[in-house]
């Protein structure tokens, strides 16, 4: 689209419902916007009406055995979170690598997920810790693992007249660690490529549980589950860490753009998964 975006009309609706009214009136001709830092750059064409949801009570961090965060949550409301401890640090490793001062107040976790874009980087950390999502529609609500919500390239399993309301994680298991990492172009910059790498050790020090999510590495984020595969039931070591990496390299599918040829993507694929492992493992063995 060239030229101003312009709607003819605008809608802040102050509850759930409410919203989920209004998409269910305008269709295809409204669009939802919170931050819009995603809605305000793609300026899709035949947009008649914005529903603004910032006055919906979604905007929640919440600790209830596990984690609970609404839509809503900006990604400055994720750095400052005290609730972002232990495994769930790698959600505030990556909203403090998520743009600069500005864009942290506006964008949201919500508005994130939903775009569906592989070089985004709240998918990989929420895929790590075991994510759900919480779909709200006028039937009423829905919760699917969130490795089943990304279907393609900027595609998702939402529904018509759908809208995510809140993220459900899990309590981390005991003798668990967690890293993310992330290179852009700049420290802020999108994703060349990110990755996000959860390990738990069980009682005779195997590896009990592996999670290894990537962004950039294929058409939509997702678990690396042969490197996974690779791990389970096994003492971790240097060469498995490195068997493991190779795996997460076979596996991935990454695009070949101006941020970065397919060849050297493959490559930090590697490196990441090595050095994730590595960080991951240290943490869960209780090393400073």
């Amino acid at each position: 689209m060239t030229g101003a975006f312009t709607v003819a009309e605008y809608v802040r609706p102050g509850t759930v419902d409410e919203a989920l009214a209004a998409v269910a009136e305008y269709g295809d001709r409204g669009r939802i916007i919170a931050g819009g830092t995603n809605l305000l750059v793609d300026r899709p064409d035949g947009v008649e009406a914005l529903i603004d949801i910032t006055r919906l009570d979604l905007g929640y961090i919440r600790s209830d055995g596990g984690l609970t965060i609404g839509a809503l949550a900006t990604v400055a409301d994720l750095r400052a979170s005290p609730l972002l401890s232990g495994p769930y640090t790698i959600l505030k490793d990556a909203a403090k690598a998520h743009g600069h001062a500005l864009i942290s107040h506006l964008a949201t976790i919500g508005g994130n997920i939903c775009k569906a874009h592989p070089v985004l980087d709240f998918p990989p950390p929420l895929l790590a810790l075991d994510a759900d999502v919480t779909l709200a529609g006028n039937g009423g609500e829905r919760v699917m693992p969130l490795e089943e919500f990304f279907l393609g390239f900027e595609e998702t399993a939402l529904g018509e007249g759908e809208m995510i309301t809140e993220f459900n994680l899990p309590a981390p298991a005991p003798r668990t660690g967690a890293a993310f990492l992330k290179m852009g172009w700049t420290h802020v910059d999108m994703a060349l490529v990110n990755a996000a790498i959860l390990v738990t050790l069980g009682p005779d020090n195997k590896c009990q549980e592996a999670r290894i999510a990537l962004g950039t590495a294929a058409p939509v984020p997702f678990r690396s589950k042969q490197a996974e595969a690779v791990l389970i039931g096994k003492k971790i070591d240097d060469a498995l860490i490195k068997e493991a990496a190779a795996a997460a390299v076979r596996q991935a599918a990454p695009m070949d753009y101006h941020r970065g040829s397919e060849a050297y993507k493959r490559h930090i694929i590697g490196v990441f998964v090595e050095r994730g492992l590595t960080e991951a493992l240290r943490i869960a063995q209780g090393k400073s």
